[in-house]
């Protein structure tokens, strides 16, 4: 779907429609949806959590800011107060991509944030901006454990090496450079 169910930014609002089209779809198949700008949602739906993911900063230069609450940055968590659904995490000012880890038991998934057009690739900020897990046997999140402050998500290849050795050298910058929603 490109229109999202639920948005929280200034350009789109959710669709009602949609969301009824994919919860008759849910209901049907008997499956729930785990992952698909980058915001994530969670919905309480028959005493499961049902999280919902906007995964959409994969590389347009223009990336689209969240809408003001009473003229403040959205706070999270935040409950809509139309729909009941809780907006858990959102990133408005990085590009990104949406990590899944999918097993028997689990869903894991990591929004990683990486550098602006701008900015270097080898010297990043790459970080795990948010993460969550949803428990697959008891259909509910469960609660992540805070990574430590300036934690860098793994690389590999030449980039690793590169950055580990440059890294040691210059202090971080990624704090800075990076506003924190979680």
């Amino acid at each position: 779907m490109h229109h999202p169910i639920y948005s929280a930014d200034e350009f789109h609002g959710g669709s009602d429609h949609l969301r009824g089209v994919l919860d008759d779809a849910v209901a049907a198949s008997g499956r729930t949806p785990d992952a698909v700008n980058y915001q994530r949602f969670t919905r309480s739906q028959a005493s499961r959590d049902v999280p919902y993911v906007v995964s959409g900063a994969g590389g347009y230069w223009h990336l689209h800011y969240m809408a003001k609450d009473q003229g403040q940055p959205l706070p999270t968590p935040w409950q809509d107060p139309v729909s009941g659904i809780t907006l858990e995490s959102y990133c408005e000012d990085r590009h990104g991509f949406l990590r899944l880890t999918v097993s028997g038991q689990s869903i894991l998934g990591e929004y990683v944030a990486v550098p602006r057009g701008h900015e270097s690739w080898r010297d990043g900020p790459v970080a795990v901006h948010d993460s969550f897990t949803l428990d697959l046997s008891k259909h509910k999140l469960v609660k992540p454990t805070p990574a430590p402050a300036g934690t860098r998500s793994p690389r590999r290849g030449r980039a690793a090496a590169r950055s580990t050795s440059a890294a040691s050298s210059r202090p971080s910058s990624e704090g800075a450079s990076r506003r924190s929603r979680t």
